[in-house]
């Protein structure tokens, strides 16, 4: 609006003529001038600010998009947290683009209707904004696609390999649970001592065995699962070692409760026994 006022307001005749009388604009059109003027000036700051800022936000977005873009990781995790990353940016794609388009304009209206003069270094980055972005477009969403097409087949197979390792270890574990101290009678007198060491085996052997099968599940939801067996893995044999590690942990807190219990009454005052609580104990 400001620059239609101007437009007009340069086209103001300073000298009028109506019929016998004479009007001198010039006085008015002096006044009028500096309204405009100052206002666009103000107008054409703030937009050239707004262009900066704008240009180089979007341009750090752009250049920490293409850098991650160029990794090529063949580890299989580092390659699955790319391919989340490479639909991530998918999914931000039309909001990365809006927000270039937004420079553009705001450089198209600073250049072409204003007229704007800018800064050599302001340039700069405007020109740089546009090379990452034009790399962004044409080389590393491309580049990167194709890649994950030329690599993912043989992420999935090193997947399905893992999985079955956890099979072959979760099926040794469950031998381990059915020799040794675990099944040996003389032990209960160490039920602490085995119930501790069948914890180790929990913790070390059957969660974290649970977790990269977990993990590995996530792999073959991102990535999918081997052409010849064309569904999710089943660890059979880490469900058959789960239930084995269960049934035997309850079996030895129950004797580790037990013995702690009798030793409890057998030292206690009679008259200080829970009569009930004990019947209960017996009896459960």
């Amino acid at each position: 609006k400001m620059k239609g006022f101007q437009e007009e307001l340069d086209k103001f005749k300073l000298h009028h003529v109506v019929n016998v009388i004479s009007i001198d604009g010039k006085g008015l059109k002096s006044e009028l001038t500096p309204v405009p003027e100052n206002a666009l000036t103000v107008m054409k700051t703030r937009l050239l600010e707004a262009a900066n800022e704008k240009c180089a936000e979007t341009l750090a977005r752009f250049e920490v998009c293409n850098k991650a873009l160029d990794d090529r990781p063949r580890d299989l995790g580092k390659f699955a947290a790319y391919v989340r990353y490479v639909q991530q940016v998918d999914e931000e794609r039309d909001q990365m683009e809006e927000a270039y388009d937004d420079v553009e304009h705001m450089w198209d209206v600073l250049s072409n209707q204003y007229k704007q003069k800018v800064k050599p270094e302001d340039e700069m980055e405007h020109e740089k904004l546009q090379t990452a972005y034009s790399n962004f477009q044409n080389t590393k969403v491309p580049q990167a696609k194709l890649f994950i097409e030329e690599t993912n087949q043989a992420m999935v197979e090193e997947t399905y390999q893992r999985s079955l390792k956890i099979e072959e270890e979760a099926s040794v574990t469950y031998e381990e649970l059915f020799v040794g101290n675990f099944i040996d009678p003389e032990n209960l007198e160490r039920a602490h001592e085995v119930l501790e060491e069948l914890e180790k085996i929990g913790e070390k052997q059957v969660k974290e065995a649970e977790e990269r099968a977990s993990t590995f599940g996530e792999y073959e939801d991102l990535l999918g699962t081997v052409p010849a067996v064309d569904k999710h893995f089943e660890y059979e044999q880490l469900t058959k070692l789960r239930k084995a590690y269960d049934d035997k942990h309850n079996l030895w807190t129950t004797v580790a409760e037990w013995k702690d219990n009798t030793q409890l009454w057998n030292t206690s005052d009679f008259k200080q026994v829970d009569v009930e609580a004990m019947n209960k104990t017996v009896l459960a």
